[in-house]
């Protein structure tokens, strides 16, 4: 984009639904993250995740038992769109970041 004599680059990432493929979720309660793959949660998928072992979003935080139903609830729902999404010509665009985001301390790595 060019704003007067300056020049400013845009930097952003082109998504579509399959290449978003894993989810992060991060506890309100103790900041502890819990990482998973979209495809091993997923019922219907074209594309079954590599290690084939099942996962489930826990109800309940690993590290301090905050209750996570109403999380589980909406990537359930997330990961449906997404699937419904691939048939369509849908791309979805993200700003590149400036600054590294902080890290919180992390429960399971899926």
């Amino acid at each position: 984009m060019v704003v007067g004599d300056s020049m400013e680059l845009l930097r952003e990432l082109a998504l579509r639904p399959a290449d978003i493929n894993r989810v992060s979720i991060e506890c309100e309660s103790c900041e502890a993250r819990m990482e998973l793959s979209l495809s091993a949660l997923s019922r219907v998928s074209s594309t079954p995740d590599v290690s084939n072992k099942p996962q489930q979003i826990p109800a309940n935080c690993p590290a301090c038992s905050d209750d996570w139903q109403a999380v589980r609830s909406a990537v359930d729902r997330f990961r449906q769109v997404l699937l419904d999404l691939e048939q369509y010509r849908v791309t979805f665009r993200v700003s590149a970041l400036d600054q590294k985001p902080a890290v919180p301390k992390d429960v399971v790595g899926g």
